[in-house]
């Protein structure tokens, strides 16, 4: 066997060794229709807290001593409109989770402590409308400097509970999420 032949030999085994370490991994299986419901109507509850989340960190990057009231104010409108937004969407999705078609206990439990999960951020985002909506007017925006960037935290800290919770009910469902703030659906990655 000449130099070049062997070689050659040499280099289709390489080539052929290499390809066959490469890893296959398969596509998710379909998602029957009941999942598909359950994760756009969840994908879309995540989406509003997203811009809860987001309204709420362009004001504390905002607040300073020298912040304009007017900007604060608009700021304040900004977190108020959001948390309206959140709770309608909540309000559309949680008959699809009180609805759900899951009947194992794990599937139980993972619904009933979402939906206990739903009236605890219900409750927030009310209170989050009510009083950014009346910060938003106030003539004074001193409340907005010393308490927002703890209330605003303190928010965001149920959102990232919440969207725990709503990820544990997705996968007893049969299905990921996208991680939050991702902006990638779960089966397009």
């Amino acid at each position: 066997m000449s130099r070049t032949a062997a070689l050659l030999c040499g280099l289709i085994l390489f080539a052929a060794s290499t390809t066959t370490a490469q890893t296959v991994v398969p596509p998710e299986k379909p998602l029957a229709p009941g999942q598909v419901e359950a994760r756009d109507a969840m994908v879309m509850l995540r989406d509003s807290l997203n811009s809860v989340t987001a309204a709420g960190a362009r004001l504390v990057r905002g607040v300073g001593p020298t912040s304009s009231t007017a900007w604060l104010q608009a700021r304040a409108r900004s977190l108020a409109t959001a948390c309206t937004r959140s709770r309608t969407t909540m309000v559309t999705v949680r008959p699809v989770v009180e609805g759900g078609k899951g009947t194992s206990q794990v599937q139980l439990n993972s619904r009933k402590n979402l939906l206990a999960s739903m009236t605890a951020l219900d409750t927030s985002l009310t209170a989050c409308e009510k009083t950014w909506k009346a910060r938003s007017s106030a003539a004074d925006a001193t409340p907005i400097r010393e308490q927002g960037p703890s209330e605003v935290v303190s928010l965001n800290n149920q959102a990232q509970a919440f969207d725990t919770k709503l990820a544990a009910y997705a996968s007893a469902l049969g299905f990921r999420l996208p991680t939050m703030g991702s902006g990638t659906p779960a089966d397009l990655r």
